[in-house]
C-alpha cells in the first residue's frame, strides 16, 4: 500500500494576522478564532503553541533566505526561532 504524499504546510495571510495580533498583545484565544479556527479550536493549547512555533520558525527560514539580499541593507531583523525577540544579525 502507497502512502498518501505529505501535504507541505504554507503560511497564508490568517498565520501573519494572527502573528501581529499575538505581537500586539492581544489574547491567543480571541486572535485564533478570528483567523485560524480552520486549523482547530484554540482549547488544544498544544495545536495552539505548535502553530506558534511552526510560524516563528517559518518567519525566521525566510529571513535567513532573504539575508543575502542586499536590498535589505542594514535594516534587516531576523526573529530568532522560539524566543519571538528581534536581533540584529
Amino acid at each position: 500500500m502507497k502512502r498518501a504524499p505529505e501535504r507541505t504546510r504554507k503560511l497564508h495571510s490568517g498565520h501573519f494576522a494572527f502573528m501581529r495580533a499575538v505581537a500586539q498583545g492581544l489574547d491567543a484565544r480571541s486572535a485564533w478564532d478570528r483567523y485560524l479556527r480552520l486549523e482547530g479550536e484554540h482549547v488544544d493549547t498544544r495545536k495552539v503553541n505548535s502553530t506558534i512555533a511552526w510560524i516563528r520558525s517559518e518567519f525566521a527560514a525566510a529571513a535567513r533566505s532573504q539575508a543575502g539580499d542586499s536590498a535589505l541593507g542594514p535594516h534587516r531583523c531576523v526573529v530568532a526561532a522560539g524566543s519571538g525577540e528581534a536581533t540584529n544579525p
